[in-house]
């Protein structure tokens, strides 16, 4: 309840900042983390099985200009993911099925998908040891996955990928 308490004032606050107008690409005010310029813009794969905070996330995200791709479980991110070509995965630790450490190790096995930096969610700890991008302790502040994002989904890459962090709290 806390974390969907914490993004609906999240919420609030980026449309207090439109002011009621409709979302202004290329726009940024540097007080803000909720508003975008167009360059931080990218393809999110969010993964969680709890409806509440799924829809929460993919609000505030979609909110942020990013294009959201949703999926309930790790079986149907792994089938997503390749369609969806995501710059960045959000992934819950704790799923029915496929938890997230095991949607991380498939993920890794598909060409083209095994690059794409993930950061996992959970409210419990430890977690298990997997290459993750970052780790998101549960509640966590919007603004605090909105940075996440548009670090990873934006660095430069060599390979024609997006190669490995740098500097990020896993």
């Amino acid at each position: 309840m806390v974390l969907l308490e914490t993004i609906d004032t999240a919420w609030r606050r980026l449309d207090a900042t439109s002011a009621g107008q409709p979302f202004q690409i290329g726009t940024t005010d540097a007080g803000n983390p909720f508003v975008r310029r167009a360059s931080s813009m990218c393809r999110v794969l969010l993964v969680d099985d709890d409806t509440n905070t799924r829809d929460a996330l993919g609000v505030v995200l979609r909110g942020a200009g990013h294009a959201v791709t949703l999926a309930e479980d790790g079986p149907e991110a792994l089938r997503l993911a390749v369609v969806a070509k995501p710059h960045v995965i959000v992934c819950d630790v704790m799923m029915p099925e496929m938890d997230g450490p095991e949607v991380v190790c498939r993920i890794r096995t598909i060409p083209g998908l095994a690059e794409v930096p993930v950061v996992l969610m959970s409210a419990l700890l430890p977690v298990p040891v997997v290459p993750v991008a970052a780790m998101l302790r549960k509640p966590f502040a919007p603004s605090r996955l909105l940075k996440l994002v548009d670090e990873l989904g934006h660095r430069p890459a060599t390979d024609g990928s997006d190669g490995e962090p740098d500097g990020l709290e896993r």
